[in-house]
């Protein structure tokens, strides 16, 4: 998934790509500490809220992995003169291409790998000292075979 999200062009403020996380500290202390290099940085982390197989057997396994997405901005001023509204603007853009490759639309990227599961897909921000998050989760459904 990170390259998914590496690959993305950005429709606003294009010259500042995303840039995933390399996770060796904790991804939100981090960008509030150095958040003039924040913007866009993203961290995808499996949230552990695996739940049981509804079908196993002794060769295979339907599983279910949720996983958390954020993305950071910097409440700076960084994005012009009207900072509010237009954060909000990056932020939603931003929503609408991460979503194009990780949600329902980028479907095909794990076409024949896994299945994406709407009802454990949401969004929201998460504020934090300086710094505004997007929040995504999404799940997905694959089948594990056992040797």
């Amino acid at each position: 998934m990170l390259p998914l999200v590496e690959s993305i062009s950005p429709q606003v403020l294009s010259g500042d790509r995303f840039i995933a996380h390399r996770e060796s500290e904790p991804f939100l202390p981090w960008c509030e500490s150095a958040s003039d290099a924040c913007l866009r940085r993203f961290s995808i982390r499996d949230t552990g809220d695996n739940l049981q197989p509804p079908i196993t057997n002794t060769t295979e396994a339907w599983l279910t992995v949720i996983f958390e997405v954020l993305v950071a901005y910097p409440d700076n001023y960084r994005y012009g003169s009207d900072q509010g509204r237009t954060q909000d603007d990056v932020m939603r853009s931003d929503y609408h291409q991460v979503d194009g490759v990780l949600g329902l639309r980028g479907q095909p990227s794990f076409s024949g790998v896994a299945a994406w599961l709407k009802e454990h897909a949401s969004a929201g921000f998460v504020q934090g000292n300086g710094v505004t998050f997007q929040r995504f989760t999404i799940g997905f459904e694959f089948c594990r075979s056992f040797p």
